[in-house]
C-alpha cells in the first residue's frame, strides 16, 4: 500500500466520523491555545520589565504543569471515546485483509493529522486570544497596557514539545490497545458491557468511609495552618469517596428505584432506568469526575475572587492614611519627658522633611502602641505568644491595643479627665472584660468603658481576629510596665534565662500616619532620605525609623500579587469548565449512540415521538444533576477549611467569601444547565435519528 492511501483513508475516515472528530479536534485545539496562551503570558511578563515581574511570572508558571497535565488527561479521555466509535470498524478492516501494521500505519497518520490540526489552531487561535488574556491579565493587576502583537519564540517551542509528546503517547496507547486485541473482539466493542452490574459493597464501604474521612477532617481543622496541612488529604478522601459512591452508590439507587413498581413501571421510567443501570459500571466514573471537577471548578473560581476583592478592605484598615512611618526605641526604658520629646521631634522632623521636598502633611495621626493577642485564662487573659497561623481556636482569640491616653487626647482634642491610676478602655462586643478591672497576665489596672473605638491601624495579621480590646493607659510608666510583664510571658514561654530576651522596647512602637500634598516620591527612595536625615538628628539616640510605606504602592504590590492570583484562578477554572463540558458532551453522545438500536426497537413495538422525548429527559434528569447536586454537598462541608486558609492570604471577611462562593455556584449552575440542554438536544438527534 502507498502512503498516499493512508493518508486519503486517513481524511475519509475523520470526515465521515466527523461527529466525533470535530469535538476531539476542538478539545485538542483548545487546550493546545490555552497552554501557549499560560506561557506567552509568562514570557510577555517577563520581558515588560514592569514592576513585580518576577513575583508575577514565578505564580503563572506553578500553574503551568497543571495545565499539562490536564491536557494529557482530557486528550486521553476524549480520544478513549473515539477509539471506542472506532474499534467496530478497525475490526471490520482487519477481517477484510488489513494487517495489525496497517490499522497502526493507519491510526498514526489520523493522529497526525489530528495533531497537526490541532496544533496549527491552537497556536495560531492562542497568538490571537493571548493578547486579550494579557490585557485582562494587566486590568486584574491594575495596570495599564498597550496591545501589541508578540508570539514569543519559547512558548511556541514549550507548546509544539509538550503536545507532540502527548499526541505520541496517545498513538503509542491506541497501537497497543488494536494490537493487543483479537479481531472478534474489535467487532463485538459496541455491545460489551451489556451485564446488569452487581453492587459491590466493599466499594460502598470505601467510599463512605472516605467522604466522612474527608468531611471530619475539614469539620475539625481550627487554624489556618492546619488548614492548609490537611485539607489536599481531605480532598483526597472526597474524591475517593466520590468515586466509590457513584461506583456503587449509584447502582444501588438505581436497583431501588427498580423495585419501586409504581416508579418504574411506566414507559419513560422503566427505559430510563433499565438502560442506565446496564451502562452504569462505565458511566459512573464519568459522573464521578463530572463531580470533582464541578467543585474544583467552584472552589478555584470562588476563593480567587474573594482574596483579590478582599484586598483594597485589608488595605484600608492596615493604612487608614496615604503613608505609615513607624520609629522604634533603642531604649528599655523611657521616661516621660523623654518620650515626649522623642516624638514630638519625630512629628517635627517629618513636617520640615515633607516641606523639604515641596510637600505638605495632612491630617496626621500618630500613637504609641503596643499589640498582643490574649486567650481567654482560668484569671483573665492570657498572652498568645506562638505564630497566629499555627493557633487552634481562632474565633477566641482577642486582640488587644495599648495605647496612651496622652496621644488619644493630643488626636481628637478630647479629654478622658480619669485618675492617674485608672485606663480607659473600649471592648468590640459586650462581656470581653467583664468588672472594672482589666486583667491581662500578671499586669493589672482598674478601667473605664469608652462609648467609641479610638481611630487605629489594625495590622493584616491580626485582621482575622473580630473581638478587639483598646486600652487607653495613663501614661509612658504604666506603658513600660505593661511590657515588663509581657516581656516576662516571653521569656516564659520560650524558656529564656533572666537577661535573655528581648527589653520592653520590643514590644513598643510608635506610629505616624498622614496624607500629603503636593509633591510625591516613591516610598522606598523617601523612606532612606528620611532615616539617614533622622541618624544625623539629637533624637537617634533614643529612637530610629524602622518603615515607612505608602498605601498607594503597598495596594499596587498587592493587586499584582493577588491579581495574579485570580487571573490563575479564573485560567484553570476554564480548563476545569472545559473537562467537564467535555465529560459531559461524551457521555450523553455515549449513550445516545448505546441506546438508538433500544430505542428503534420500542418505536417499532409502538413507542411515541413524545414518549421518547419524555424518557430521555427522565432519564438525563435523573443522573445528570446528581453530579451537581453532590458538588454542593462536597462545597458546603469544605466551607470552614476554606474560610481557614483564606486567613493565610489575608481574606478574612467571611461574608465577602460566602457571597463569592455563593456567585460562582449560581453562575456554574447556569453554566452546567445550558450544557445539558445543549447535549440533550444531541442525545435526542441521535437517537430520533436512527430509524
Amino acid at each position: 500500500m502507498n502512503k498516499g492511501f493512508y493518508l486519503k483513508m486517513a481524511w475519509g475516515n475523520i470526515r465521515k466520523n466527523r461527529n466525533i472528530y470535530l469535538p476531539y479536534l476542538l478539545a485538542a485545539s483548545v487546550m493546545t491555545a490555552l497552554f501557549y496562551i499560560q506561557g506567552s503570558l509568562c514570557d510577555m511578563v517577563d520581558i515588560s520589565g514592569m514592576k513585580g515581574k518576577r513575583m508575577m511570572g514565578s505564580l503563572l508558571r506553578i500553574s503551568t504543569p497543571i495545565t499539562g497535565i490536564f491536557s494529557l488527561v482530557i486528550l486521553f479521555y476524549v480520544n478513549s471515546f473515539v477509539m471506542k466509535q472506532r474499534k467496530k470498524e478497525f475490526g471490520l478492516y482487519n477481517v477484510l485483509g488489513m494487517e495489525k501494521r496497517h490499522l497502526a500505519r493507519l491510526m498514526s497518520v489520523e493522529i497526525l493529522l489530528v495533531a497537526v490540526f490541532s496544533l496549527f489552531f491552537g497556536i495560531s487561535g492562542g497568538a490571537l486570544f493571548s493578547q486579550l488574556f494579557f490585557l485582562i491579565f494587566y486590568k486584574m493587576i491594575r495596570m495599564e497596557a498597550d496591545l501589541t502583537m508578540v508570539i514569543p519564540r519559547g512558548a511556541v517551542t514549550e507548546t509544539l514539545s509538550l503536545f507532540g509528546i502527548l499526541f505520541c503517547l496517545v498513538l503509542l496507547y491506541d497501537i497497543v490497545a488494536v494490537i493487543r486485541t483479537r479481531p472478534v473482539e474489535l467487532l463485538r466493542s459496541e455491545s460489551q458491557g451489556e451485564r446488569e452490574p452487581k453492587v459491590h459493597g466493599l466499594a460502598a464501604l470505601i467510599g463512605v468511609a472516605a467522604l466522612t474521612g474527608g468531611y471530619v477532617i475539614a469539620q475539625k481543622v481550627e487554624s489556618p495552618m492546619e488548614a492548609m496541612l490537611w485539607f489536599f488529604a481531605a480532598a483526597l478522601l472526597v474524591i475517593i469517596g466520590t468515586y466509590g459512591l457513584f461506583m456503587a452508590g449509584s447502582i444501588a439507587l438505581l436497583k431501588w428505584m427498580k423495585k419501586r413498581e409504581r416508579f418504574y413501571y411506566r414507559p419513560s421510567s422503566f427505559i430510563s432506568v433499565s438502560g442506565m443501570l446496564y451502562r452504569m459500571k462505565q458511566n459512573a466514573a464519568g459522573l464521578a469526575g463530572i463531580c470533582i471537577l464541578s467543585t474544583m471548578v467552584m472552589v478555584t473560581i470562588g476563593a480567587s475572587l474573594c482574596i483579590f476583592n478582599g484586598v483594597s478592605e485589608g488595605v484600608r484598615e492596615e493604612y487608614p492614611r496615604e503613608y505609615f512611618l513607624q520609629m522604634r526605641y533603642y531604649v528599655e526604658s523611657l521616661k516621660p519627658e523623654t518620650y515626649q520629646d522623642t516624638t514630638s521631634d519625630m512629628k517635627k522632623f517629618i513636617k520640615a522633611q515633607m516641606e523639604e521636598n515641596g510637600s505638605g502633611v495632612e491630617n496626621m495621626l500618630s500613637y504609641t502602641r503596643c499589640n498582643m493577642v490574649y486567650r481567654k485564662g482560668k484569671d483573665g487573659y492570657e498572652a498568645e505568644m506562638g505564630d497566629l497561623a499555627d493557633t487552634n481556636d481562632y474565633e477566641n482569640l482577642v486582640y488587644v491595643q495599648y495605647l496612651l491616653r496622652e496621644d488619644y487626647e493630643a488626636n481628637t482634642g478630647k479629654k478622658t479627665e480619669l485618675p492617674d491610676d485608672v485606663a480607659a478602655f473600649y471592648e468590640s462586643e459586650e462581656g470581653l472584660i467583664p468588672g472594672e478591672t482589666l486583667l491581662f497576665g500578671d499586669y493589672s489596672i482598674k478601667g473605664k468603658r469608652l462609648e467609641e473605638p479610638v481611630e487605629t491601624a489594625v495590622a493584616s495579621r491580626y485582621s482575622g481576629i473580630k473581638k478587639r480590646v483598646q486600652v487607653l493607659l495613663p501614661g509612658i510608666e504604666e506603658m513600660e510596665k505593661l511590657t515588663e510583664s509581657l516581656g516576662k510571658n516571653f521569656k516564659t514561654y520560650y524558656g529564656l534565662e533572666e537577661g535573655e530576651g528581648p527589653g520592653a522596647a520590643y514590644f513598643l512602637g510608635w506610629n505616624c500616619y498622614f496624607d500629603i500634598s503636593g509633591k510625591q516620591e516613591p516610598a522606598e527612595e523617601f523612606q532612606e532620605k528620611l532615616r539617614s536625615s533622622w541618624e544625623t538628628e539629637k533624637a537617634s539616640e533614643w529612637a530610629y525609623i524602622s518603615t515607612f510605606q505608602n498605601r498607594t504602592e503597598e495596594e499596587e504590590y498587592l493587586f499584582q500579587e493577588y491579581g495574579t492570583i485570580l487571573f490563575i484562578g479564573f485560567f484553570l477554572g476554564l480548563i476545569f469548565l472545559l473537562a467537564t463540558v467535555l465529560i459531559i458532551y461524551y457521555k450523553q453522545v455515549t449513550e445516545g449512540y448505546d441506546d438508538r438500536k433500544r430505542f428503534v426497537i420500542m418505536q417499532d413495538i409502538g413507542l411515541s415521538q413524545a414518549e421518547v422525548k419524555k424518557t430521555i429527559r427522565t432519564q438525563v434528569l435523573l443522573v445528570f444533576f446528581l453530579p451537581l447536586g453532590a458538588a454542593g454537598l462536597h462545597m458546603a462541608m469544605a466551607f470552614k477549611v476554606l474560610v481557614k486558609m483564606m486567613a493565610l492570604f489575608s481574606a478574612y471577611n467571611i461574608k465577602l467569601f460566602s457571597l463569592c462562593i455563593g456567585l460562582t455556584v449560581a453562575v456554574f449552575a447556569l453554566v452546567y444547565f445550558l450544557v445539558y440542554t445543549i447535549t440533550a438536544r444531541i442525545y435526542y438527534k441521535i437517537v430520533s435519528n436512527a430509524r
